[in-house]
């Protein structure tokens, strides 16, 4: 075989090696390959490299608070966690800011998730609730949702021009208001029944 041929053999097998690994099939050409994302695999040997590896993705990539925003300042968040307490973090110019322009345009009471690493925040995204269920009942603005675990969850239609009738099947997507209580709806899309 020549030269060129052999070259051209190793990157189909190489990539198919990499398209298995990406789809998270188990064998290439009999070589077992590692499933998951969190270890790396040499592909051309289908060998699972050492868990230190791992450590490292973790320490690169910091940790994710989620949580109330409870203060925005100069430089600073403080978010309330899931779960109680309180982190302050810290901001500068490199902090991203995602679901809004820029972090001067969050305000405190959204719900945020924040990727921080040694008491600064990398990231800051605002997370959207949803809830999809059967709506059970309609008040004028309002309306009742069960949800498919059985809870009963309160939603705030004024941004909604098309509102739900009773009985049927919806997700809703929007932002946690009252405490959480209430899910005001800023899209809502319906189901199959």
């Amino acid at each position: 075989m020549d030269q060129q041929a052999q070259s051209s053999r190793k990157r189909r097998a190489l990539l198919g090696a990499g398209l298995a690994l990406t789809l998270g099939l188990g064998t290439v050409g009999g070589v077992a390959l590692a499933q998951g994302s969190d270890t790396p695999v040499n592909a051309v040997h289908g060998e699972a490299k050492p868990g230190k590896h791992k450590n490292r993705q973790k320490q690169a990539k910091g940790v994710l608070v989620s949580g109330t925003l409870a203060a925005v300042g100069q430089g600073t968040l403080k978010i309330t966690k899931d779960g109680g307490g309180e982190v302050s973090l810290t901001t500068d110019d490199a902090t991203k800011a995602r679901g809004m322009r820029t972090l001067g345009d969050f305000k405190a009471g959204q719900r945020v998730t924040v990727r921080a690493k040694d008491g600064k925040a990398l990231a800051v995204v605002l997370t959207k609730a949803h809830a999809k269920g059967t709506v059970t009942a309609l008040n004028g603005q309002r309306a009742t949702l069960v949800t498919t675990g059985g809870l009963t969850q309160a939603l705030d239609l004024t941004a909604i021009a098309e509102k739900p009738k009773v009985g049927d099947v919806v997700n809703a997507v929007g932002e946690a208001i009252e405490s959480g209580s209430v899910l005001r709806v800023e899209r809502l899309r319906q189901l199959p029944k």
